[in-house]
Order: C-alpha cells, then sequence, then structure tokens
C-alpha cells in the first residue's frame, strides 16, 4: 500500500513540475510575441503614425472590437497584432486578429483593405 502511495506521490509531483515548466514556457513565449509585435517595431515617425501608435495604446487597453481599414500593403495586419498582443485581454485561438474572409466565430480585429 505504501508503495502505491508513494508511486501516486511521484506522480502528481512530476505532473506539477511539467505544468509549472509549461507555464512558464508559455509566459515566455507571450512575452517574446508582445516583444515581436509592440508598436516600436511599426517603421514611421511621422505626425500621422504618432496618432496610430496612440491609438494602438488606446484600443489595447479596453476590450472593444476595432475594424482596421486601409489600402492594401499599408500595414493592417501590424497594426491588429500589436493591439492584440500588447493587450492585457486573454488570449484564444479565436481571438488573434483574423481578415474579414476568415469564418472564425470571433475576432478582436479585423483588417479591410479600402
Amino acid at each position: 500500500m505504501a508503495s502505491l502511495i508513494a508511486q501516486a506521490v511521484k506522480l502528481r509531483r512530476a505532473a506539477q513540475e511539467e505544468q509549472d515548466r509549461l507555464e512558464e514556457e508559455n509566459k515566455r513565449l507571450r512575452e517574446e510575441l508582445r516583444s515581436r509585435f509592440r508598436p516600436a517595431n511599426i517603421i514611421g515617425n511621422s505626425h500621422e503614425m504618432q496618432i496610430v501608435y496612440d491609438q494602438i495604446a488606446q484600443v489595447a487597453k479596453t476590450t472593444t472590437t476595432a475594424l482596421i481599414e486601409g489600402e492594401t500593403g499599408t500595414g493592417k495586419e501590424l497594426v491588429a497584432h500589436a493591439i492584440h498582443y500588447n493587450s492585457d485581454r486573454p488570449t484564444s485561438r479565436s481571438s488573434r486578429p483574423t481578415a474579414p474572409r476568415s469564418r472564425r466565430a470571433s475576432s478582436r480585429a479585423s483588417c479591410s483593405a479600402t
């Protein structure tokens, strides 16, 4: 009986260590994404771009849905990722920024070319 209890304790400890390791890895990877998609990585320092950076910071603080419009090649997806990865919203597969043609049930930001 004692050996069964010891084995159960050992398995529980190993499972907890694995969960702790995975949580740390998840935290590290989220920080990498946050760093990769920070607004400072978007090129531009004109007055108009400063307005965009301010808007990214403003929207990232909220839980609102954002519609990002602009011509093809203007960086709409970069802005969407910057908003998403710099927010404190819970992340899930269905809450990543997506284009309108996506069939995902939920999106935090929709990008469309105009």
